[in-house]
């Protein structure tokens, strides 16, 4: 990232124009951001993740989002690529720039100051709830096992915000590893991904059926 800060804007300015040849010319099934990136690391050296049994992009994995045979998977994958590349992507070079502190006059406001801002949302978080009843923010952080995007460095940023001074009886706050994810998996893999942990917690009496 720190590299990405580099890139002058107008060349940010291209980064749709990029990600069309990338996605339709490179890596026609590519439909994460983060996936050019573990892409560009595998040639570099970066050992694959032996233990997951299926991995997140694959044929098999597909096969089992979508709920239907591999050769189905397939043809939903490839039309999902296209009919992105037909919409207007350009908005990208706006947020890319956004998030490089690269936007003009847009500014991350008070986010620009992560530690002051969070300090703020725990100010507010024992508001009532409606019901007559207070309570306290409940946060709860899921990280990749290994993450090229924001690295330990990273997580420990996040931990360390949310676990300063003056947080202890504001907020509660949780932070885990799912073992076995990377950048692209960390959300979405079925088996190991942080999604059936969160739909299990918000599920009635913790089921997930």
């Amino acid at each position: 990232m720190n590299l990405a800060s580099k890139i002058p804007s107008p060349v940010i300015d291209q980064l749709s124009s990029l990600q069309g040849f990338v996605m339709s010319k490179v890596a026609p099934t590519l439909s994460f951001s983060g996936g050019l990136i573990s892409s560009s690391a595998a040639l570099l050296g970066s050992k694959p993740d032996a233990n997951a049994e299926t991995k997140v992009g694959s044929d098999e994995d597909a096969a089992e989002k979508y709920s239907v045979d591999i050769e189905t998977a397939k043809l939903i994958s490839s039309n999902a690529v296209k009919f992105h590349l037909a919409e207007d992507t350009t908005a990208g070079n706006e947020e890319a720039k956004l998030c490089l502190m690269k936007g003009g006059s847009a500014s991350w406001g008070v986010l620009a100051d992560y530690e002051a801002c969070v300090r703020s949302i725990a100010d507010g978080g024992d508001a009532n709830s409606g019901d007559g009843q207070t309570g306290r923010l409940r946060v709860d952080a899921f990280f990749a096992a290994s993450d090229l995007m924001i690295g330990k460095g990273g997580q420990e940023y996040f931990e360390k915000c949310w676990r300063q001074e003056g947080m202890a009886g504001k907020v509660d706050f949780d932070s885990q590893v799912c073992e076995g994810t990377d950048h692209d998996s960390v959300l979405v893999d079925f088996r190991l991904g942080a999604l059936k942990k969160v739909f299990g917690r918000i599920a009635p009496n913790g089921s997930t059926s």
